[in-house]
């Protein structure tokens, strides 16, 4: 059994090592990378216990995938643990565009110790042995005579038998030792690997509690784990020298127990004792795992499927694509295979509901706007702005727009209800800044979406130039003269006369409105070639590193984008709110690492390549808990 009180937290970094070694007879936990800097604050016997556990679940659950992928299969001997098991499987753990490097996993299980109390756990047998002989206070008279070797004489010359080994059906109640010491084991472990068992084994595990170990003692507690320790070793002492006849069961939960308590005293070489050689192969299933878990199946356009379960590989295909990339990546003859290919679209399915309030003039009636009463107020998630929307079907001079909303709209009073995209019959216009600090926010974005405005509807038309925007788009709206008469008039101001915005600052509104656009798009809408490193992020952000990071990943990274560049122009992009010509769809590489303790799930460090290639750190205990579960 691992004392985690002595167990000593270290990071290598050096090689990817992680799991338990032990070095000049101490045994020394090697944590990924990216637990270097937060090692002081692991150093109770709480935080040792957990993250011990929270590894071999992780190791666990990858030793399983590779396993159901078959990439086991060249060693089928070495599948099954034992005191000494290895368990070795080559696979390719990256892929270039000039060779293909083979890395070798290798599993360490010589301090196997939670493995054997849970490989040994089989329900019909431990049920079974529960039924067989044990002892028991019913004396029956008839078999007094094959216990007299364990009889008290008494002066009078009778014997006393207090006990008998004799048959039983109770389970709950009633077990061998060996049984109920086993079941206590079991209970214990699941219980840090958040297992459930079955009733009759919680049954078993109680009752051996109750006669050896105190209410609100564990065996996984710092203030009660030696003392827990001590009885179990004496308990299994007793049990093995009470018990006269052990078969082959009794042996199979005997030297799980005696593995688990005496295990750790048998290791007495230097070396690996448990874990797994190469790191970056799990960590590499863990986000591919998180990413297919959490993202829109649909979004998920390629992805590097030898390190995840089957199950959700086979639920991702029956999703069709946004876009096509199944014949995307070949090159000079070869089938690259970048890790992940996703479709970052942020803006899409934003479902908003904005509350348009019929504007009225000082002296109470209806806005009127050059003759048209277009003016509303719009209120969305406790924000409150000044906007015109125009039916272009023939809208009646004087008459209000809200007439011609009622068509489609839930209406109250001067107040209409716009839950979903307006007809598209409607335009909308309101003045959006020009000045170089002033950005779009994605919440700006569907406002235009669902209003209509009318940068959004010349953008989704196909004009992506603001001469474009001048000469091409705005003579169709001009021959309705609800635009011209209204929309184009400023805002008057007192004791002047009313005046037009003209072609020349129309133009400039809707090229800082193009150009705005695309720095929110950068981050919100683009396709996401994503390479999975596992190193420290210092190494990356040291620049006598970038020349060999450069020679090593970004030329791979920029293959990648080339050939996604020479497919896209020829495929049909999604239609989501916003249906973008191509040319407004980026292609960005990013690099995602491994991060501790950080506030947000993602971490972005803009400050790597001038952030021409994203450097993102991932939150490890967010994918460590969606790749266990």
């Amino acid at each position: 059994m691992i004392n985690f009180d002595k167990l000593t937290l270290v990071v290598n970094d050096k090689y990817a090592f992680v799991g338990i070694e032990r070095r000049n007879g101490e045994l020394q936990f090697c944590l990924p990378k990216c637990f270097k800097e937060h090692l002081s604050s692991l150093q109770n016997f709480d935080d040792r216990r957990d993250l011990f556990f929270l590894f071999y679940k992780i190791f666990d659950r990858f030793k399983a995938i590779c396993i159901e992928n078959g990439h086991l299969d060249k060693n089928p001997g070495q599948k099954t643990s034992d005191r000494d098991g290895v368990i070795r499987i080559a696979q390719g753990s990256e892929v270039s565009t000039d060779n293909q490097e083979e890395e070798e996993n290798i599993f360490y299980s010589k301090l196997d110790l939670f493995t054997g109390i849970l490989n040994a756990y089989d329900e019909p047998k431990v049920l079974s042995l529960a039924y067989r002989l044990g002892k028991s206070e019913v004396v029956d008279h008839s078999q007094s005579h094959k216990f007299l070797h364990k009889a008290i004489f008494l002066e009078n010359g009778a014997a006393y038998i207090d006990e008998m080994n004799l048959p039983r059906q109770q389970v709950q109640f009633e077990s061998t030792d060996i049984v109920e010491m086993y079941c206590y084991l079991l209970c214990e472990i699941n219980q840090q690997l958040d297992q459930e068992v079955i009733p009759e084994i919680q049954s078993l595990s109680d009752r051996f509690s109750h006669k050896h170990i105190d209410a609100g003692y564990s065996l996984f507690e710092k203030h009660s784990y030696k003392w827990v320790m001590d009885i179990l070793k004496d308990a299994l002492e007793v049990i093995h020298h009470n018990t006269p006849i052990k078969d082959v069961d009794y042996w199979d939960f005997y030297e799980a127990i005696e593995l688990f308590l005496y295990g750790e005293l048998r290791q007495t070489n230097d070396g690996e004792v448990w874990g797994i050689n190469n790191f970056h192969s799990v960590w590499e299933s863990m986000c591919l795992t998180y990413y297919i878990k959490t993202a829109t199946s649909s979004n998920i356009l390629f992805i590097d499927d030898k390190k995840i379960s089957k199950k959700l590989v086979e639920d991702w295909k029956k999703e069709p694509k946004e876009i096509d990339l199944s014949n995307c990546f070949k090159f000079n003859g070869r089938k690259l295979i970048p890790d992940l290919v996703i479709l970052n679209n942020a803006l899409a399915d934003h479902k908003s509901t904005y509350l348009l309030t019929r504007k009225k003039a000082a002296n109470g009636r209806d806005w009127n706007d050059a003759n048209y009463a277009t003016y509303f107020d719009v209120n969305y998630d406790s924000s409150r702005s000044e906007i015109k929307v125009f039916c272009i079907e023939g809208q009646d001079t004087y008459k209000h727009s809200i007439e011609y909303l009622k068509e489609n709209y839930k209406i109250e009073g001067d107040q209409i209800l716009i839950d979903k995209p307006l007809h598209k019959k409607f335009y909308s216009y309101w003045p959006l800044g020009t000045k170089i600090n002033e950005v779009i926010t994605s919440k700006e974005l569907n406002k235009m979406f669902y209003l209509n405005h009318i940068f959004y509807i010349a953008l989704t038309k196909g004009f992506v130039k603001a001469d474009e925007f001048i000469n091409e788009f705005i003579p169709t709206l001009k021959t309705h003269n609800v635009f011209s008469s209204s929309i184009l008039v400023k805002p008057k101001v007192k004791g002047s006369k009313a005046s037009y915005i003209d072609n020349e600052e129309l133009k400039l509104r809707f090229d800082s409105f193009l150009s705005k656009l695309k720095k929110l798009l950068l981050l919100n809408y683009s396709i996401d070639v994503i390479d999975i490193k596992y190193s420290d992020i210092e190494y990356y952000l040291t620049p006598e590193n970038q020349e060999y990071i450069k020679s090593k990943s970004v030329r791979k990274q920029f293959v990648y984008e080339y050939l996604i560049q020479e497919t896209v122009p020829n495929i049909s992009l999604p239609s989501y709110y916003l249906n973008l010509p191509s040319d407004f769809l980026n292609i960005a590489s990013q690099f995602i690492l491994p991060g501790y303790k950080q506030d947000e799930t993602f971490k972005y460090y803009p400050e790597f390549m001038a952030g021409y290639i994203r450097l993102m750190t991932l939150k490890f205990e967010t994918v460590a808990r969606h790749y266990v579960s």
